[in-house]
């Protein structure tokens, strides 16, 4: 366990020698870390797992690891963030709750690291009172148009979205220039979706009949893969 916590540290020089200015510590969709927070995948009954509180322990100590390095190895404005998935539910079980959640939040709050995360656009309004200033919130508004930006924001000290990043790349640009009007929201041509050069593989993935994600608007015209 201490070798794998130490392989962060290591990752993080490696991050700091190629001049990245932070890290994100992925803590989310089922990767390690949230496999150790998870009561479904975790089993252990020793300091990494068994209560909630020892199941907090991996992710913690992977944290205490990065910021070390990055005290030794980075300029005072190397960015830390932790990313979760707010909750796990499975069909017959329960990996964490939003309860859960919100305990770990807090111990995250007090670890000094610049930011939280947290991959859903439930819960934003307890997950901010949890933090309660002690670091900045990343929400997640699920964003499909400048006015769900702004509502985003009465949570999170700042938002995240890829859907509608992917549709309109200069989202923010248009909104600091005061275009608000020009945002597109939707694709409207196979032209557009080329000049946006969307992998067929890609477009393959989120036109899947049988995928759970809803086709963003605009896309369902697609039939064949966009190519050059």
């Amino acid at each position: 366990m201490w070798e794998i916590i130490n392989d962060f540290g290591e990752a993080t020089k490696r991050v700091i020698k190629a001049g990245f200015d932070g890290v994100e510590i992925h803590g989310a969709y089922s990767h390690l870390l949230q496999q150790f927070f998870s009561s479904y995948s975790n089993k252990r009954n020793d300091y990494w797992g068994g209560s909630l509180q020892k199941r907090m322990n991996f992710a913690l100590e992977v944290i205490k690891r990065v910021q070390e390095v990055a005290n030794e190895y980075a300029q005072d404005d190397f960015i830390i963030g932790y990313r979760l998935t707010q909750e796990e539910i499975h069909e017959h079980a329960v990996g964490y709750d939003i309860h859960d959640t919100l305990q770990f939040i807090d111990r995250l709050a007090d670890t000094h690291m610049d930011y939280i995360h947290v991959t859903s656009a439930d819960y934003g309004k307890e997950i901010k009172e949890v933090i309660n200033g002690r670091t900045a919130f990343i929400f997640v508004p699920h964003v499909f148009n400048v006015q769900d930006a702004v509502d985003g924001l009465q949570y999170g000290d700042m938002i995240s979205m890829s859907r509608q990043a992917l549709i309109e790349p200069d989202f923010a640009k248009k909104i600091k220039e005061g275009k608000e009007e020009d945002v597109a929201t939707e694709i409207t041509s196979p032209e557009m979706a080329k000049s946006l050069a969307f992998p067929p593989k890609m477009v393959d993935w989120l036109l899947d009949p049988k995928g759970k994600n809803p086709v963003p608007k605009g896309m369902d015209y697609l039939k064949e893969p966009v190519s050059d």
